[in-house]
């Protein structure tokens, strides 16, 4: 596994906006399905925390096809930078071929890693990790069972 990634680098918005629609529409998370699902078009990243060099953490806001005053679909998708070479190894037993990421054929040396893959942490993953360092400097944590 080549865990270099100092040379990737993210693509534009709007072509990154491209890979997450053809990728995203296949996930069993994704809320809109068949003819609810979104153009292309329809799609703008909404918010955009990065979180190092290579860790995104994306709203994307998806508008209803056909609709006229509906609010979009917010849809959150963290993703991180890999070398396309390791897009396999995130791979978890059992999950559906493509589920933990995509390459794009604009940046085919990179690969999109998302969602809940073991090469991401999960939203409690993080909560646990924030707890855990705000308890080593003495703060008051409220329990979040």
């Amino acid at each position: 596994m080549n865990t270099s990634t100092s040379h990737l680098s993210w693509p534009a918005d709007e072509d990154l906006l491209a890979g997450l629609h053809a990728w995203m529409q296949d996930r069993r998370w994704f809320p809109l399905k068949g003819d609810a699902a979104p153009t292309l078009d329809e799609l703008s990243i909404h918010a955009d925390v990065a979180l190092g060099d290579t860790i995104r953490d994306l709203l994307i806001s998806a508008k209803r096809p056909d609709a006229l005053d509906e609010a979009p679909v917010l849809i959150h998708v963290p993703l991180a930078l890999a070398p396309a070479s390791d897009l396999d190894s995130f791979a978890v037993a059992g999950e559906i071929l493509g589920s933990h990421g995509f390459v794009m054929e604009s940046t085919p040396e990179v690969a999109f890693i998302g969602g809940r893959g073991r090469g991401l942490p999960t939203p409690r993953d993080r909560s646990l990790t924030m707890r855990a360092s705000l308890r080593s400097k003495d703060a008051p944590i409220a329990d979040e069972s």
